[in-house]
């Protein structure tokens, strides 16, 4: 599925069991060094923190050198942000077709006793 995370157009297709699991630690690393970030006493070293996450998590998905090209060469929370909560919103998005699908699949070709 094609993607556009600040204007930069990725193929991101959570159905591929390999993509899903960069994705999935990769997420699990985010979520952990923001919450860490919260407990910093500095914003800016926060802020570094966060950015430098998401831009790993969209290099390991995309390829070296994606992330500063979604994100920005600066360290800027809120471009980085809004491609994160993109990116988040189309895995959901693709989990739940998913779902539906198997279970459509599963209904229509189950074997009857």
């Amino acid at each position: 599925m094609k993607l556009k995370l600040n204007q930069v157009e990725v193929e991101f297709n959570l159905y591929n069991a390999n993509t899903a699991e960069i994705y999935e630690k990769g997420n699990r690393e985010v979520m952990e060094v923001s919450e860490e970030a919260m407990k910093c006493d500095s914003l800016a070293e926060a802020i570094r923190k966060e950015y430098t996450a998401i831009v790993g998590l969209f290099d390991a998905l995309f390829g070296e050198g994606k992330g500063t090209e979604i994100c920005g060469t600066e360290p800027d929370l809120n471009p980085c942000l809004d491609a994160y909560e993109t990116l988040i919103g189309c895995a959901f998005q693709q989990q739940e077709n998913m779902k539906k699908r198997s279970s459509r699949a599963n209904r229509k070709y189950a074997v009857k006793k």
